[in-house]
């Protein structure tokens, strides 16, 4: 309407109040950009979802109006963009750094929003939303355009006309806004890291559609560019390349400022932190680089409802932002964009992993971290992990690791490690790895009240601390290298870091753990061995318990042979011996000698007088574990027998491989978990009882 433009005049001094002083370029755009492809009634606009029109049905998607973009006739022009070229490794500058240049293909026109109430209530978002991009009141009811309510509808033979109260300007990309920063802020180093990873692809059928390539003329080669390694290209005006998506999805773009770019190199990321960190971004490996602009990005478009509440960026690290340290709000046309005074700290930085990210000494192990994908489940907030890593210098020394580059230019690499027992190189896949790396992660940290205190890891085995000789290790010694066979001592050295989950150790092996089976070690008590058999408990033949259930945990306080000797246990019947033998076995639970279990009842594996066929019962054994032992108390209340922490015979774990893919551990007389799954693991515990 004639009042819009006079609005338009009042916030856009530069042009006085006449159209005539409106480069004629952007005046077309402008009109392109209020003009939308096809027909569509007030209805209509309300009323689509990804899949066509929304239908009467319950299917989550076509019953809601989801899309509530829609294309417009503008689009931008190919833009040509000046680069450099290392080795087959692009990087995007200013025109004043090369002479070099492509031209990359637009071919997509821009996409605008469109507001209604049922877009609000999809969303889970407030009308108040509305008013955090585009600064005035959203009215329930009614239908916006951007920034412009629209009247009613008007009909035409060639489609429908909206009477709108603001002219509505062409909304800018990510590209665009971080091109143009904002109110003296500039967004350039942020944007110069992004255009360190683009990915040029010829795009034949562009190129030979040109009119001058069809005339016969002179013209220039079209590409696609894309940023595969990021949440989104920061120009492409589609969502992923797809039509259908992208009237429903948006990205969200968190873009820190030039000083709040540099604070955060100054304070996290670089040397100048104060810790032994990288000397520059400069040096910065590729994947860490990656990080920093993935925590920056969303999926999804940012609100202030997400604000408020908390949302994901593109590493799933939940952020909180400070509404205090936003400078800019900018509804694009491919994302929201949200310009900030404080830069994300990715989580990968401030967790445990921050010394393997953020040190130099440490890039073999943080590749590996990348290469298995394990990031997520280390860095996770909340924890208390105590994190064992290994150097660079220690894996180059013992070749328990080894980085294999299929084309360092391009950053691809594979791994592999020297098997000492085999004595040959031996490629490292994925899953093998990422035990080998979640091995190190304890899900506690030691507290120093036990002798030994027993530490469940990621991989769900468990991490052995000998407090007395502040030695780390697996269930059982650890070797130098890789399968090596000579045995060394691991004493565990705080990487100090200000680290939010946990805390990050140097050791100088990885962990090992027992492949010995509950079985072998039972059948190393002979007596009980014979006993179990006898009774009907074990299958000597297929080597197998017949009344431990698969994917159980066990605590077994195995009696020695001296100890059923002297019980006289032979004068049993057979049923007796079952219920006697199986009242060593404690269901569901490991019990150390560190003190971690609490005292109470715990259920055995003889079945209880009380059980019936519709009811299982099992008999319960009053444990009480202390420091250093486990007292084992009578059903008068009185202690029966008390089992010291002793080496070679408490503690015992034991697991079993059960394919290639599977890890597990080992334990004696105190517990045992048994799986016949696939890549599960049998895990046990054994006490010596005399």
């Amino acid at each position: 309407t004639n009042e819009a433009f006079e609005l338009f005049f009042m916030e856009n001094p530069q042009y006085g109040d006449s159209l005539a002083t409106i480069p004629y370029e952007e005046l077309l755009r402008i009109v392109k950009y209020q003009i939308i492809q096809n027909p569509w009634s007030k209805v209509q606009l309300q009323s689509l979802n990804p899949n066509g029109w929304v239908t009467n049905d319950d299917h989550p998607i076509n019953s809601k109006p989801w899309s509530y973009k829609r294309q417009t006739l503008l689009s931008d022009p190919d833009e040509k963009y000046f680069y450099v070229s290392d080795r087959g490794e692009y990087t995007i500058v200013d025109s004043l750094h090369s002479n070099l240049y492509r031209y990359v293909f637009s071919g997509t026109r821009k996409y605008a929003p469109i507001f209604f109430n049922d877009y609000f209530g999809l969303n889970n978002l407030k009308f108040d939303d509305y008013s955090f991009y585009f600064g005035r009141p959203y009215e329930s009811g009614n239908i916006y355009y951007l920034n412009a309510k629209l009247g009613d509808e008007i009909f035409g033979e060639n489609g429908f006309l909206y009477l709108a109260d603001r002219v509505v300007e062409p909304a800018k990309n990510g590209k665009q806004l971080l091109e143009a920063g904002y109110d003296g802020s500039a967004y350039s180093q942020f944007l110069n890291l992004i255009y360190q990873f683009p990915e040029f692809k010829f795009n034949k059928e562009a190129t030979f559609n040109q009119a001058d390539a069809m005339s016969g003329g002179q013209f220039d080669s079209l590409y696609n560019l894309t940023y595969p390694d990021f949440v989104f290209s920061i120009h492409d005006e589609k969502y992923k390349g797809s039509n259908s998506q992208s009237t429903q999805r948006h990205f969200g773009m968190l873009a820190p400022n030039d000083h709040a770019f540099q604070k955060l190199l100054d304070d996290v990321v670089t040397a100048n932190s104060g810790y032994p960190h990288w000397a520059s971004l400069t040096v910065i490996p590729d994947e860490v680089k990656k990080l920093i602009v993935n925590a920056h990005m969303s999926e999804y478009p940012i609100f202030r409802t997400n604000i408020e509440e908390g949302f994901y960026n593109g590493l799933d690290d939940k952020l909180a932002i400070e509404e205090q340290n936003i400078e800019q709000t900018y509804f694009g046309s491919n994302c929201t964009f949200i310009g900030l005074t404080e830069a994300v700290t990715p989580r990968a930085f401030s967790s445990v992993t921050g010394p393997v990210y953020l040190r130099p000494g440490y890039s073999t192990f943080m590749r590996a971290m990348e290469y298995t994908r394990v990031l997520p489940a280390v860095k996770r907030k909340e924890a208390d992990y105590a994190f064992y890593v290994l150097s660079d210098d220690r894996m180059f020394m013992d070749s328990s690791l080894l980085i294999n580059w299929i084309d360092m230019d391009l950053n691809r690499y594979s791994f592999k490690a020297f098997d000492r027992s085999a004595d040959k190189i031996s490629s490292m896949s994925r899953g093998d790895l990422s035990k080998r790396i979640l091995n190190q992660v304890g899900l506690s940290n030691p507290t120093g009240s036990a002798n030994k205190e027993f530490i469940e890891n990621l991989a769900g085995n468990y991490i052995v601390i000998d407090n007395l000789n502040n030695v780390a290790q697996g269930s059982r010694a650890n070797v130098f290298g890789y399968l090596g066979d000579s045995t060394i001592l691991s004493n565990p050295e705080e990487l100090i870091e200000p680290t939010d989950n946990g805390v990050t150790y140097d050791v100088l092996s990885w962990f090992s753990f027992s492949k010995t089976t509950l079985f072998a070690i039972i059948s190393s008590y002979t007596e009980f061995y014979r006993l179990l058999i006898k009774a009907g408990l074990i299958d000597p033949r297929y080597y197998k318990f017949t009344f431990i259930n698969e994917g159980d945990y066990y605590t077994v306080f195995a009696p020695t042979n001296e100890a059923l000797v002297n019980a006289g246990v032979d004068t049993l019947s057979v049923d007796e011996l079952e219920n006697f033998l199986r009242f060593h076995f404690v269901r569901d639970e490991l019990v150390f000698t560190d003190g971690k279990k609490v005292p109470g009842y715990y259920e055995t594996a003889r079945l209880d007088e009380s059980s019936s066929e519709f009811s299982v019962k099992y008999s319960t054994l009053y444990l009480d574990p202390g420091f250093d032992y486990i007292n084992i108390y009578n059903q008068e209340g009185n202690l029966y027998y008390r089992v010291d922490e002793a080496n070679e015979t408490t503690n015992i774990m034991t697991i079993t491989n059960l394919d290639d893919d599977s890890v597990g551990i080992s334990v004696s007389p105190i517990g045992i978990t048994t799986s016949e799954a696939r890549g599960s693991l049998m895990l046990g515990v054994v006490l010596d009882c005399n």
